[in-house]
């Protein structure tokens, strides 16, 4: 009774079978990008997608580093990634929907010429961006796990004489929703920090953007744009220039963590929390503010090369959905990120464009 499905509903009864799968009908099409570790496209990497253990497409990242299948079934694949002299990487992802275009995480190929060393950071609390010790974290590689470590009392972890490659790292803290980031070794690697979040309570939302510290640094200051249904027809826009919107017994809607580049060089993270979704539609965004005049070629690519992500955690009343959307390929200073409404749900918008928010 532990179980539940992709949208975290519990499955109520307890099945004693000699197992089964679930398939559902439609197909969508998955597509994302490959780069080298210092931000360069990395044409001509194979990515073979799997489903229940069996092979079902493989194709190749053309000279912008991008890949697309179509026609695939819905389900849970892996993703993997080879090319010669570069280390194999394996991802995981859902595709849920028919007709879904689900855009996974650009990944970051890595040299098979790296050595081992020590993943190391730093978790802190999504909103008020304190330090979380006893957060105990779990590596894996695929489905083997490789070791474990605590936060100490400045929230620090660090994982020693790992071998080189990719990590997925999995998070448990009492009071605070299981989480997972990837970490990387590649000699030793500092910084690579996250944020987590407090349950929630039924109706509550809560947004939260996060950057890597790069090499060249690509993103300073990433903010956050969310636009909540006044009951009117309209929207109010909440941002670094407008904090919170109280809608009274009807509740509020906050920027609760805003990073700016005084408050010091990325990792970066920016949280809104929605205390009570209201009926109507929100529509998220993420500004480059940092590159917002667009006129030089690397103020039009930065936002997609910083390897920003948005995750979502909302409490329907059987608590959580979550969900995940990655920075697009394309090259812009406004990111289009999801809108969302109580009776649709989600819908990812990815597009990219040099306008203001």
């Amino acid at each position: 009774t532990s179980a539940k499905d992709t949208s975290s509903n519990s499955l109520v009864n307890t099945y004693t079978t000699n197992g089964f799968t679930t398939s559902p009908s439609g197909t969508g099409t998955i597509k994302g990008s490959v780069k080298m570790d210092n931000g360069s496209v990395l044409s001509g990497v194979s990515v073979a997608s799997s489903i229940y253990g069996t092979t079902v497409a493989t194709v190749t990242t053309d000279s912008n580093g991008d890949f697309s299948q179509s026609s695939l079934s819905l389900g849970v694949y892996i993703l993997t990634y080879t090319k010669t002299n570069y280390l194999t990487l394996n991802q995981s992802d859902i595709l849920e929907l028919d007709n879904q275009t689900l855009l996974v995480e650009t990944m970051t190929q890595l040299p098979d010429s790296c050595s081992s060393g020590t993943i190391s950071g730093k978790i802190t609390d999504a909103v008020d961006g304190s330090v979380r010790s006893s957060v105990v974290l779990s590596a894996y590689k695929g489905a083997t796990f490789i070791k474990s470590s605590t936060t100490n009392d400045s929230g620090e972890y660090s994982f020693s004489d790992m071998d080189p490659g990719w990590y997925d790292v999995y998070s448990i803290k009492s009071g605070y929703i299981d989480e997972n980031f990837w970490a990387y070794s590649c000699g030793a690697q500092a910084n690579q920090d996250n944020s987590i979040s407090t349950t929630l309570p039924s109706g509550a939302m809560r947004i939260i953007l996060k950057w890597p510290k790069t090499n060249p640094v690509t993103a300073k200051d990433l903010d956050s744009y969310l636009y909540s249904p006044d009951g009117s027809g309209g929207l109010h826009e909440i941002s670094y220039s407008n904090l919170t919107q109280d809608y009274g017994g009807d509740g509020t809607v906050t920027l609760d963590k805003d990073d700016t580049e005084s408050t010091g060089a990325p990792p970066g993270d920016e949280t809104n929390t929605i205390s009570k979704v209201r009926s109507g539609t929100y529509i998220y965004k993420v500004h480059n503010y940092t590159d917002s005049a667009a006129n030089t070629d690397a103020k039009k690519t930065n936002l997609k090369n910083s390897k920003a992500k948005v995750k979502v955690y909302y409490n329907d009343g059987t608590c959580c959905i979550k969900k995940r959307y990655y920075v697009p390929n394309d090259n812009g200073t406004l990111w289009g990120v999801f809108t969302f409404n109580k009776d649709t749900g989600f819908t990812a918008s990815d597009n990219m464009t040099t306008a203001n928010p």
